[in-house]
């Protein structure tokens, strides 16, 4: 990641932490984190005068472009720059108070530089981008160009004092973020043994009742067994099983014959409502004309029809070609996304009523067991075409 935002510096820089923290998509203490790291590592400077909160982040080579703090300092301030930038060296012991203490304001720009001329300490005030040997041009001959060095390097290691400074409280805000962290995932983690613990003390619970009401069950078999109730038990259960199959047959064989009958009569009701092909053309039903084009496709011809419930509902008798020559289905077509067993078998029934085998014709799929159906109690009887 550091290597990252270096290279992002150097493309986009001077650049504000919060920038990195938008461009990378993280949080604003890691970008500051991360900004840290690479000025310890003396990858890149930081400016002294700051944008609200945040100072600029740049490399030694963009140091030319830091002048784009100068829209941010009040206007005195901005008046020392500019005659710090057109003089390039100022001498502090004549400069008025005022502009003096401006000078102090402008660390990204003014750097101090103490010369010893006839035994006095003077204090110079050179342009960030001017040379060392450029300065010692100007204050030439009252420093040697050795004391002007020395000076320069007490300056370098102020700098880096304040930069050292501004590591330590980041370090300091990251540590808290650590423990904060640490805090809330050591809290997560015993809130979930807590809801585990809850859980299977629960499902502990459960078991003793089952095995209690098993234990129960157990004894009043051991109790029966000892009193020599075996076959008074296998009577007892023998014949529960012989009226539960004896009423579910004939509940069964009751309402199967109870549909045929409705379906009969529905059948003898429908037969006066069948129309002739010749009309379906001045039907305004959508789903009609689907199943009308899918027959005229497979050269299937159309007998008669019975629309039972508009757009999604339709009968027909048709005639199906064949190797051996045309057939007559009776077909039932419904407009479903989802076809189920109870379908297939209302078109099975209607299609054995009219003793002619049945095509069901729908463009929805089938559940697993109509499928089942189809393959077995309908095999040969009914026949289930998907209309695309």
């Amino acid at each position: 990641m550091k290597d990252k935002i270096l290279k992002f510096v150097s493309e986009r820089g001077p650049v504000l932490s919060k920038d990195v923290a938008r461009h990378f998509a993280i949080n604003s203490t890691y970008s500051g984190a991360y900004l840290s790291e690479l000025i310890q590592d003396k990858h890149l400077l930081f400016s002294n005068i700051k944008v609200g909160t945040s100072p600029l982040y740049y490399t030694i080579e963009q140091k030319s472009k830091l002048v784009s703090l100068f829209e941010h300092l009040n206007d005195k301030d901005q008046e020392t720059f500019n005659l710090l930038k057109e003089k390039k060296v100022l001498k502090d012991r004549e400069l008025p108070t005022i502009t003096r203490v401006s000078l102090r304001n402008l660390k990204d720009f003014a750097y101090p530089i103490s010369v010893t001329i006839k035994g006095q300490k003077e204090i110079f005030w050179k342009w960030y981008l001017l040379t060392n040997e450029e300065v010692f041009k100007f204050i030439q001959p009252q420093k040697s160009e050795s004391e002007v060095k020395e000076e320069s390097e007490k300056e370098k290691l102020l700098k880096l004092k304040h930069i050292l400074d501004e590591e330590k409280k980041a370090l300091e805000n990251e540590k808290l973020l650590l423990q904060k962290q640490s805090f809330e995932h050591e809290k997560k983690l015993l809130d979930e043994f807590i809801e585990k613990e809850s859980n299977i003390r629960d499902e502990y619970e459960k078991k003793l009742k089952d095995a209690s009401k098993f234990e129960n069950e157990v004894e009043d078999l051991k109790k029966k067994l000892k009193d020599n109730d075996v076959n008074v038990i296998k009577k007892e259960y023998e014949g529960k099983l012989k009226n539960s199959q004896t009423e579910n047959f004939s509940s069964m064989k009751a309402e199967y014959e109870k549909e045929i009958q409705v379906l009969k009569l529905q059948l003898n009701q429908d037969e006066q409502t069948f129309l002739e092909p010749k009309n379906i053309d001045k039907e305004n039903d959508i789903f009609l004309s689907k199943c009308k084009a899918f027959f005229d496709e497979k050269n299937i011809e159309i007998l008669r029809y019975n629309i039972l419930k508009k757009d999604s509902e339709v009968e027909f008798t048709l005639k199906v070609p064949s190797v051996i020559g045309k057939s007559e289905y009776y077909c039932r077509a419904r407009d479903k996304k989802r076809c189920n067993e109870g379908d297939l078998s209302t078109a099975f029934v209607s299609g054995q009523i009219k003793k002619l085998p049945t095509l069901f014709l729908s463009p929805g799929d089938i559940t697993k067991k109509s499928q089942s159906m189809l393959a077995n109690e309908f095999k040969n009887t009914l026949i289930y075409k998907k209309l695309e």
